[in-house]
């Protein structure tokens, strides 16, 4: 969508499509816009916070016969002689009150990963991913999607070439539009590998062959005959291309293991090997290049533990260091620390 590249979902609904991206939006959207009433109607009882049908009818009626918006109706029902049920009353009011601690936290400058905390730390205080789990055949994957969704949002709108929250919205409203119009040229088809089946293209890519991801890390806990299904799965996808097969891995650091992401052992299997043209990676002070995978990876390894090694310290005097408060310690026999006070 960045790159405007058109595409479509084959058999699976688009990113922006999803219900817990709507609903995040819609969350964000009330925090930058309290008067979004369509906004409010989507997310008021979602998850179910107890407030009945008949306690809303009445308080959206109240609210429009006052001429005031939902939120602001519902942040001020207490001045008010409404007929709602004082346990819808207190729903609603519970729910702009956390919004609105939400929307102070969110005013001034923050980093990616301080907005990211910010909106993650809302969304479970209103216990919105202990919903998704309800759900337990896809909770983990709208969990994901959400968390993506907040990790894009956070890197667009912060740091050097950030746009405002309320950019991203009017983005998001464009792009989502444009894709509901009718393209007739090229465009790249997404699909799982088990959709693929049966199916064949001239170009394809295989993204995300790391250990743990493809295979998948629960195959691999669970026993070679899951491994098995895994392995059909990848030779399904590889064989579906006519001209060119794409490969691709993520070298970075993988949130499953703790440890930095490796090749998945299909393509070792298969007989093929990942030479990227430009490996590349930041480590400290130093740019790693390798035209080779495998020697790539213990170099990589081998900078980390030293750049590990130089980040030790010992807490004698002679060393002067400067304690501030904030600053984390790690001692052999207490363990993890942080200063508090000087």
């Amino acid at each position: 969508m960045k790159e405007r590249i058109p595409y479509r979902v084959y058999s699976g609904t688009k990113f922006y499509d999803r219900r817990e991206v709507k609903d995040v939006l819609a969350y964000l959207s009330l925090l930058t816009n309290p008067k979004n009433d369509v906004a409010f109607e989507r997310v008021y009882n979602v998850p179910k916070r107890g407030i009945g049908d008949v306690s809303y009818a009445k308080f959206k009626q109240e609210a429009y016969e006052l001429n005031l918006n939902l939120y602001q109706y519902a942040l001020d029902l207490y001045k008010y002689d409404s007929e709602v049920s004082k346990k819808s009353q207190n729903a609603l009011s519970t729910f702009v009150l956390k919004l609105e601690k939400a929307n102070d936290l969110l005013e001034g400058e923050h980093t990616s990963q301080e907005f990211s905390g910010i909106m993650l730390d809302f969304l479970n205080d209103i216990k919105y991913f202990d919903y998704l789990q309800e759900n337990e055949e896809d909770g983990d994957d709208r969990a994901l999607n959400v968390r993506s969704l907040i990790s894009d949002i956070a890197n667009t709108v912060t740091g050097k070439n950030a746009i405002s929250i309320e950019e991203y919205l009017q983005n998001v409203t464009l792009l989502t539009s444009q894709d509901d119009i009718v393209n007739d040229g090229d465009s790249i088809t997404l699909m799982t590998c088990h959709t693929a089946k049966g199916l064949e293209f001239n170009y394809v890519f295989v993204v995300g062959l790391n250990k743990d991801v493809f295979p998948n890390y629960r195959a691999l806990q669970e026993g070679k005959e899951r491994e098995e299904e895994e392995r059909r799965l990848a030779y399904v996808a590889f064989t579906r291309a006519r001209k060119i097969l794409y490969l691709s891995c993520n070298l970075g650091h993988s949130f499953i293991s703790g440890t930095t992401n490796e090749v998945s052992q299909f393509v070792i299997e298969a007989g093929l090997s990942l030479k990227p043209k430009n490996s590349f990676i930041k480590v400290g002070k130093e740019n790693l290049y390798s035209f080779d995978f495998n020697k790539f990876m213990e170099e990589k390894k081998k900078i980390e533990e030293e750049e590990r090694k130089e980040r030790v310290i010992g807490t004698s005097f002679k060393n002067n260091i400067k304690w501030s408060v904030g600053d984390l310690i790690n001692h052999k026999t207490f363990g993890k620390g942080k200063i508090n006070k000087l």
